[in-house]
């Protein structure tokens, strides 16, 4: 409050006589009245000021709970802030885990594709297992022919080394071989004399 509130003087008075004293009084009166104003002034002037104090005080509490609701607002828009943070770290997270999906998705393709390679060549192979599974039956029937045939030869081999001609012609070619060797060694001993005749022997001996 920046009322000032007047000075109030007691009016000094002193009894001089009857006709003095009823002016006086009568002034005393008026300054009465006077003073009685001021006191209502004063009281109205009081009445104000409590109402303007009280009026103070409600915005200072609508200030205070506004300061409050400000305050909150704040705790809040930090939280707020807080989780746009996050977020955006969940956001960065979730794209380089999309990218790594990106690169197992393509490693998996890869992996179907080689898989399916590998599921097609077991399939040939096992055909061609089977070809050679095939082949090798005939190649056993074969080879079990040869060695019968074998068989059968070396018994015909038996007979005949057991027979008289093949004796006979064993003696010839033992005799043929041993005339070689005495045609050579005459030929060795007169290089410049050509003989025929002991080299048909000696290739008839060499065919033997």
């Amino acid at each position: 409050m920046n009322n000032v509130l007047p000075f109030l003087e007691l009016p000094s008075f002193t009894f001089e006589g009857g006709g003095d004293t009823k002016r006086k009084r009568k002034k005393l009166q008026n300054d009465n009245a006077r003073q009685d104003d001021n006191v209502a002034n004063l009281s109205g002037m009081l009445k104000e000021g409590l109402l303007e104090n009280e009026e103070q005080n409600d915005a200072i509490m609508m200030l205070s709970a506004e300061n409050q609701q400000l305050t909150d607002a704040l705790a809040t828009m930090s939280m707020i802030v807080d989780s746009v943070r996050y977020n955006s770290e969940l956001r960065i997270r979730v794209s380089e885990l999309e990218r790594e999906n990106a690169r197992f998705v393509e490693q998996r393709d890869e992996l179907e594709q080689e898989v399916a390679r590998l599921v097609e060549a077991g399939e040939e192979l096992t055909e061609e297992n089977g070809h050679l599974g095939d082949e090798v039956a005939i190649l056993e029937e074969e080879n079990a022919g040869l060695v019968e045939e074998n068989k059968e030869l070396l018994e015909r081999r038996r007979e005949i080394e057991s027979s008289r001609l093949y004796q006979f012609v064993s003696s010839v070619c033992g005799a043929a071989t041993r005339l070689t060797d005495l045609f050579r060694k005459r030929v060795n001993s007169n290089e410049n004399n050509e003989c025929d005749r002991p080299t048909k022997r000696v290739r008839l001996s060499d065919a033997c």
